[in-house]
């Protein structure tokens, strides 16, 4: 026997929001003000840091969705957002401790035939470590890369 699914017992804000996202696949702060019987200004003061509104978008996201993927730029556009709007102020502090750190040249390495490499930059590396002229050739649909030195 299959049994109809039970009915979501929502107390928080949080449960409204995880009921809301269940339903809707989205935020929907009208949504969760109605199953909380109560306004939106005050389900997004319940909710606090887990729902941000993105400035390119003007939709509501969960937090893990919106402090996550390209956070430099989604700073660069709430950044810009917060000086016409100081709503967004909060977007800014947040992706401001996500931000990733940025990598020194030696954290980065590199081997020789990455096909993301340039063959002009292996010839000057050549050119610069081993004193040598030569000739590079990639043939990307084969992955073939063929090195020609001079006499």
């Amino acid at each position: 026997m299959i049994a109809p699914p039970a009915v979501p017992r929502i107390a928080t804000a949080a449960d409204a929001l995880a009921v809301t996202l269940n339903e809707t696949g989205r935020v929907d702060i009208d949504h969760l003000a109605e199953l909380l019987d109560s306004d939106p200004a005050t389900v997004l003061a319940q909710l606090g840091e887990t729902v941000f509104r993105n400035p390119s978008t003007e939709a509501w996201e969960t937090d893990d969705a919106y402090l996550s993927g390209s956070v430099r730029t989604k700073l660069a556009l709430a950044e810009a957002a917060s000086v016409r709007d100081p709503h967004y102020a909060r977007n800014v502090a947040a992706l401001r401790l996500v931000q990733p750190e940025d990598l020194r040249p030696s954290d980065i390495t590199a081997r020789l035939g990455a096909p993301w490499i340039p063959p002009a930059d292996i010839e000057a590396f050549a050119a610069e470590v081993m004193s040598t002229e030569t000739q590079v050739r990639h043939t990307v649909e084969i992955a073939v890369w063929s090195v020609e030195t001079a006499p």
